[in-house]
């Protein structure tokens, strides 16, 4: 997830030249970041076409997890898609990040299709022939 997430970010410069795309943090009362949200527009949806926002980045200080600041960044991000004439948002969460997926669901987000991947390991060679 982290090397993922590493590649996401060397993405940014990318995104954030974009005009549709908003970048959105929270502090604390000391001025501290403690979360970001990263919101594009002028995605569609890959099979009806229908134009949709994304959250590219959601994320939160562990110190300040379950405290709101999640929601209100995520509800920042949909204003910013419904200011755009959007009526689609979608992310995309790795199924072993259960408190993600929990928080999603609260909020209204619903499983659309899921992404497989499968670890391909070398297949052995035949004794002799060098061949597979």
């Amino acid at each position: 997830v982290r090397e993922y997430r590493r590649l996401d970010l060397q993405a940014l410069f990318e995104i954030v030249t974009q005009p549709d795309s908003g970048i959105f943090v929270a502090e604390d009362r000391s001025g501290r970041l403690v979360g970001h949200v990263i919101a594009m527009a002028g995605r569609s949806e890959s099979c009806t076409g229908e134009p949709q926002g994304w959250i590219f980045d959601l994320s939160v200080a562990r110190d300040h997890w379950g405290t709101g600041v999640a929601r209100r960044l995520l509800q920042r991000a949909e204003d910013f898609m419904r200011a755009r004439g959007l009526r689609c948002l979608g992310l995309g969460v790795t199924t072993s990040n259960q408190r993600a997926l929990t928080f999603y669901e609260r909020l209204g987000f619903q499983e659309e299709r899921k992404q497989m991947v499968k670890l391909l390991e070398p297949r052995p060679t035949e004794e002799g022939t060098g061949n597979p």
